[in-house]
């Protein structure tokens, strides 16, 4: 969806016109993890943007790219994919700042160890606190133009 909006110049500046904040789409890379957070949280900062812009496109172009664009819309718009970008971008934070002193190249072996102990607990820490997670998901997609959540029907 990144690649989607900034390889046509013409679509960036569009997208940006439309922002009221001036937080730029991060690129996604896959062989990064430290840009991938920030990746996440680019979307999540422009989510309400990003959807009136894939609706604009959508109808504005009968092509291919406006195809994709109903596709991004109607994704962006549902609670599962809000929910897990929410989750995805609060486990990479904690995963980001362990990378950080991982990759520095003053580093033994025992801070490496402790850091990556560290993020364990850290992430069973959020294990124990998916209540309040889910309650802060439920309340922040009320204020975007997400979708309630809802039980998926069984087939």
């Amino acid at each position: 969806m990144i690649t989607f909006v900034r390889s046509s110049p013409k679509r960036l500046a569009w997208f940006t016109s439309l922002q009221t904040e001036e937080v730029n789409l991060r690129p996604f890379c896959p062989t990064r993890w430290t840009l991938r957070a920030c990746s996440i949280k680019s979307v999540l900062d422009n989510l309400e943007e990003l959807i009136v812009f894939m609706n604009e496109v959508a109808a504005s172009d009968n092509g291919d790219a406006g195809y994709k664009a109903m596709g991004f819309a109607t994704q962006l718009s549902k609670f599962r994919t809000f929910y897990v970008l929410k989750l995805l971008a609060k486990v990479f934070s904690h995963i980001d700042s362990v990378n950080t002193v991982i990759q520095s190249k003053k580093i033994d072996f025992h801070q490496c160890l402790s850091s990556v102990q560290m993020l364990r607990e850290t992430v069973n820490s959020l294990r124990k606190t998916k209540s309040e997670f889910w309650a802060d998901v439920v309340s922040s997609a009320e204020e975007h133009t997400v979708s309630p959540p809802s039980v998926p029907r069984l087939i």
